[in-house]
């Protein structure tokens, strides 16, 4: 038996299209931690991997942000931890 001879499919003369988004255009922006989004700034810090990660997860879970998760967390934290 012979072999099939390749085609190529036919020129559509469009792009590809684009894929669908993630989230739905309605969906409602994330809310900030607890303050407004001029007094928002960025802190940094070197975590081990499995430390995000669970964070990351427990967000999913309780279905808000991360940064609202660890806003709440370190609050937590500084009220249990005040200097007297």
């Amino acid at each position: 038996m012979p072999p099939r001879e390749r085609q190529r499919p036919k020129a559509s003369g469009a792009l590809v299209p684009h894929p669908e988004p993630l989230m739905p255009a309605t969906a409602p922006a994330p809310e900030p931690a607890t303050a407004g989004p001029a007094d928002l700034v960025y802190l940094s810090a070197r975590v081990p991997k499995a430390l995000r990660a669970a964070l990351q997860h427990q967000a999913i879970h309780e279905g808000r942000s991360v940064a609202k998760l660890l806003a709440d967390a370190v609050n937590a934290y500084l009220e249990t931890h005040k200097r007297t």
